[in-house]
């Protein structure tokens, strides 16, 4: 090994007695997941593997509705009962009682995102559960369990093939930069330092509305919420940034736990728990026996908390009562060996980010077509911040519930949160040109220090229509926005925006000449 290695015992893995079923987990791009999922029906068989089974069950307020629903349709049924009168058929307290009773009903099937269950060669899938297809879809490719994959993870293998944008990114950026990831130092001071600090990026938190790291962008430590973890964490190594991916990560572990520990007792992030192996070794060092020390683990990393006889257990061997209370509060504990995974991608897209940002931001929006609001993303660094500021207030207006921020400016926060510190670094993002832009990849430009947007980061502007224009452009140049129009089949609403873009300032308007301009 280069390193020392992350301190992940094998017996998370498969139990000291080998009598656990392993939770494999392999990540892939998004783009070569189906491909993944296909490959594994080859290598085990047809008969063999089976995409986990999910039940979808009715909430409480859907079952309310439907309740209403059914008593509009029993009083138009009804003679005696005056539709005039301003009163339900059914009482409020009688709707309540139903949707009490029929919530967590089942509503329909489904698969989950990645999960395959794989049947050994000596045994069939009716041996444990009947199978079907997902919402009855008989047009689907993969049949799933009946049953809940939940009731069979524990005596079937289910491996988790997902998909994820980390090994897209990564691929994207090898091919901008010729540098191989795998050959990314594993230990670089400015490197860490970025999951503290935006100084490396020669910036100041001023500069991005207070922002002190300087991990946007960065897959699992850009989110708003692992931010102000890192902040309140600060990170000295890299083990403290496997231990805030497994905080993030994980259920009852950080808010009113590990926040409050470090807050107000005065903890450093790795006296606490963070993983479920942490609990284990720490166990270990106790001198607790390790089956015990296993079965506490498991427990708790299952939100089963600790049965009596192990709280006397661990007060005899003197584990502080600060930390059996952390124990007592955790609902689900990340695996570190998941945490590593992800904080190593994270780490070599921090390298990028750092020494070779423009390849870093061109990744950033390339793997991202849902990035639509190019006009603000254009405007200068102070109408950006102005913008943020409004979404963000919004934001925390609508966690009280005084008005609504919807998905799609939710989703442009964070776009715009890198846009200001792509400026703010001194790069710009240019107009989409018709000469330069591609359908979705967003141009690097060295002369300008900037990027060109690709014609599918136009609202309107679908993938389709982004590749018709880019083939349209490599036969021959426009000539005229009419010569456009009529090549791209383009509509009149897209057209419009692109003239407001004024993507069309080069070319005439008719191919037609007129003698007298």
């Amino acid at each position: 090994m280069e390193k020392d290695g992350h301190n992940i015992p094998f017996e998370t893995f498969l139990g000291f007695n080998v009598e656990k079923v392993p939770d494999i987990d392999l990540n892939f791009s998004g783009q070569t997941q189906l491909k993944m999922h296909d490959f594994v029906r080859t290598l085990f068989g047809i008969n063999k593997t089976f995409r986990a089974g999910t039940i979808l069950t009715n909430a409480e307020k859907t079952v309310y509705g439907l309740a209403r629903k059914l008593g509009e349709y029993r009083a138009r049924l009804d003679p005696k009962f005056d539709l005039n009168r301003e009163v339900s058929y059914f009482t409020s307290a009688f709707l309540d009682f139903l949707a009490t009773k029929a919530q967590g009903v089942k509503r329909t099937s489904g698969k989950h995102a990645g999960g395959i269950i794989v049947i050994p060669q000596n045994q069939e899938i009716e041996d444990f559960t009947p199978i079907n297809y997902p919402a009855n879809n008989e047009k689907s490719d993969w049949k799933t369990t009946h049953f809940d994959y939940n009731a069979l993870h524990d005596n079937l293998l289910k491996l988790d093939i997902l998909g994820h944008d980390d090994p897209t990114i990564l691929l994207h950026l090898e091919k901008l930069t010729n540098i191989k990831s795998d050959e990314i130092p594993k230990s670089d001071p400015k490197i860490l330092s970025l999951f503290r600090s935006c100084k490396e990026l020669g910036i100041s938190s001023d500069q991005i509305l207070g922002e002190v790291t300087g991990t946007i962008g960065i897959p699992e430590f850009g989110t708003q919420f692992v931010r102000k973890m890192l902040q309140i964490a600060q990170v000295k190594s890299f083990a403290d940034i496997v231990a805030i991916c497994g905080l993030a990560h994980g259920t009852g572990v950080w808010q009113d736990n590990a926040e409050k520990l470090i807050l107000e007792k005065k903890h450093v992030i790795n006296e606490l728990i963070s993983c479920r192996d942490d609990i284990m070794i720490y166990l270990l060092q106790k001198n607790i026996d390790h089956q015990v020390a296993f079965n506490i683990m498991e427990n708790v990393r299952k939100g089963k908390g600790l049965t009596d006889q192990e709280k006397e257990l661990l007060e005899l061997k003197k584990v502080p009562s600060w930390y059996i209370e952390s124990l007592q509060k955790i609902g689900y504990l990340f695996p570190k060996a998941h945490a590593v995974a992800y904080a190593m991608k994270a780490w070599k897209i921090a390298y990028f980010k750092l020494y070779h940002p423009l390849a870093f931001y061109s990744s950033y929006f390339s793997i991202r077509p849902d990035v639509k609001d190019l006009e603000t993303l254009i405007q200068p660094v102070e109408k950006i911040r102005e913008k943020i500021s409004i979404l963000n207030k919004k934001r925390l207006e609508s966690q009280k519930g005084i008005q609504q921020l919807s998905a799609k400016e939710k989703d442009l926060i964070q776009f715009l949160e890198i846009s200001l510190e792509l400026k703010s670094r001194g790069f710009e993002i240019e107009k989409v040109s018709l000469e330069k832009s591609e359908a979705q990849e967003w141009i690097i430009n060295k002369e300008n220090n900037s990027l060109i947007p690709p014609f599918i980061a136009i609202d309107g502007i679908g993938d389709v229509n982004a590749r018709k224009i880019v083939q349209a452009r490599n036969l021959r140049p426009f000539s005229s926005i009419e010569d456009f129009e009529k090549r791209t089949e383009t509509n009149s609403t897209s057209l419009k925006k692109l003239k407001e873009l004024g993507i069309f300032d080069k070319i005439s308007k008719s191919a037609q000449v007129n003698i007298f301009d």
